[in-house]
This record gives C-alpha cells, sequence and structure tokens, in this order.
C-alpha cells in the first residue's frame, strides 16, 4: 500500500511539528520520489565553531538521520523503521542563509532499504552526500499508524 500525495503531506506536516524538528528549526516534505529537510533559516546556533559562518557538521548529520530515515515511508508505511547504517562526506562548506537535504531511494528489499541523500547549499551547490540503510521492522494497525502520527506533534513528558 502506497500513500496519497495528501497522506505524505500529513505525515510530514506532523514531522516538522515534533518538538525534534521544530528545536532544530527544521521542516519536512514528501513526495512519492523523496524525503527533504529543509534548514528554511539558518541561525547562529546552527554554525560551526570557531567563527565560522558555515553549517555545523552535526546539524547536517541530523538532517540526513531525518532526510533517510523517513525514506522508509514510501516503500512501506505501515511498517516501523529506524536507520542503522549512514556513511557521509562533507565535500564543502555549507554557507549561506538556508540548505535541504534530498533523500531518495535506492532500492529496497522485503526488510531493507537503501537510499542516499544530498545536501545542497541556498545557491543549489550539493556540499555533501551520504548514504544509509533502513531496516524495516513489525507491521503497525492504520489506528496505530495514525495515533503515531499524531502524537508527533504533541509535547512529551
Amino acid at each position: 500500500m502506497l500513500l496519497t500525495q495528501g497522506e505524505l503531506d500529513r505525515y510530514a506536516h506532523a514531522f516538522s511539528s515534533s518538538d525534534m524538528l521544530r528545536h532544530l528549526g527544521l521542516t519536512c516534505s514528501i513526495s512519492p520520489d523523496g524525503v527533504t529537510i529543509a534548514l528554511p533559516e539558518a541561525r547562529n546556533e546552527h554554525r560551526g565553531g570557531m567563527g565560522t559562518q558555515a553549517i555545523n557538521g552535526g546539524v547536517m548529520s541530523a538532517m540526513y538521520d531525518f532526510a533517510l530515515g523517513n525514506t522508509g515511508i514510501l516503500v512501506s508505511p505501515l511498517r516501523r523503521y529506524a536507520t542503522v547504517q549512514i556513511s557521509l562526506s562533507f565535500e564543502r562548506a555549507v554557507r549561506g542563509s538556508s540548505a535541504r537535504c534530498v533523500a531518495t531511494i535506492d532500492r529496497a528489499t522485503a526488510n531493507v532499504v537503501f537510499a542516499s541523500a544530498r545536501i545542497f547549499d541556498a545557491d543549489g551547490t550539493v556540499c555533501s552526500r551520504a548514504t544509509g540503510m533502513l531496516s524495516l521492522g513489525r507491521e503497525v494497525s492504520v489506528d496505530e499508524w495514525c495515533v503515531a502520527i499524531a502524537s508527533h506533534g504533541q509535547k512529551r513528558g
């Protein structure tokens, strides 16, 4: 069962509303072609150390984890999935006021998704590349899936 664009939008909105993404200043969008995690406005806390204006590598790593990790919804939306491996390379500093990470599926088996991603700077230049692997877990019911989506945006604790 593949999700409609409306269902993908609903999931992406809920994920973008989660405490983690809001705290990091990131947003999510999903299409049948892939997952995009955007940093629409780079703030001082997103910048690297030692006075550089480049986006910090830890922020970029988080963007990769969120983008690659959510490609599972494109393959098997009613299963749990988790990132089990990410390999990344930093090719040039990400400078400017924004950045975006785009992840696509390279191939999928019954239990594993192989995906790749790139991070672009505000000018659209590729600055970094990554590959990742997701493990597909147990199936969930539609009701459980809806509750999980709804809880993304709610405060915990």
